[in-house]
């Protein structure tokens, strides 16, 4: 499906913002008929970088509405790599049309492109991940294994080292764990953050002595 990119709108810059952060925009913010009424849809690469080119500072462009960003989209690996290098600042929403929606949104800063470094390469031992499917698999059985024997839940680090994936790739992939109801997730103390239930065994992961 094509989804034309030219589609937002001219504003000031949320005071403060920062890459994932969320900000409350208006529901005129972005045109009508734009990704905010497409489940499910992500702006890919060569519309990221159309709507770039034209942009100017203030621009607000709605690149995704789903539950989740899938960690291996390349469309929000880009953004998340504009937003590193400080072009863009990433901002979310509660989709008003679609229930259990979010609404992902990039806003162009006033730095210039002619400004930014070319960030460093990965790793090359840092295996990519081609969709969340792919990360639940290794995590997965991580987190059974410290449940079944109550162990603390390992942190973000600890999942990203052990599973051989990117550090942004867990989180996206636990909050697709619990939106399969593989998985609970209730806050804990620092370092682990989190317990985690896990839903076809009743087991959870247990707190730092």
């Amino acid at each position: 499906m094509t989804i034309s990119v030219s589609k937002f709108t001219r504003g000031a810059s949320p005071a403060g913002a920062r890459a994932g952060e969320t900000s409350p925009l208006s529901s005129d913010s972005v045109s009508p008929g734009s990704f905010a009424e497409a489940k499910g849809v992500i702006a890919s690469i060569d519309q990221i970088e159309t709507w770039l080119a034209i942009a100017k500072a203030g621009d607000r462009f709605l690149y995704a509405t789903r539950p989740f960003l899938p960690a291996g989209s390349q469309g929000a690996l880009r953004m998340r790599t504009l937003a590193e290098q400080g072009l863009v600042y990433l901002v979310k929403k509660r989709s008003d049309l679609l229930p259990g929606e979010w609404c992902y949104y990039a806003e162009r800063s006033t730095k210039s492109a002619r400004e930014v470094r070319p960030l460093r390469e990965p790793r090359h031992d840092v295996r990519t991940v081609p969709d969340d499917i792919s990360a639940i698999n290794v995590l997965l059985p991580i987190l059974k294994k410290a449940a079944r024997f109550g162990r603390p839940c390992p942190t973000d680090v600890q999942l990203a080292e052990r599973a051989q994936l990117p550090r942004d790739a867990v989180q996206p992939a636990i909050d697709a764990m619990r939106t399969m109801n593989i998985i609970r997730v209730l806050p804990a103390k620092a370092p682990t953050l989190r317990l985690v239930e896990i839903v076809e065994t009743g087991h959870k992961t247990g707190l730092v002595a």
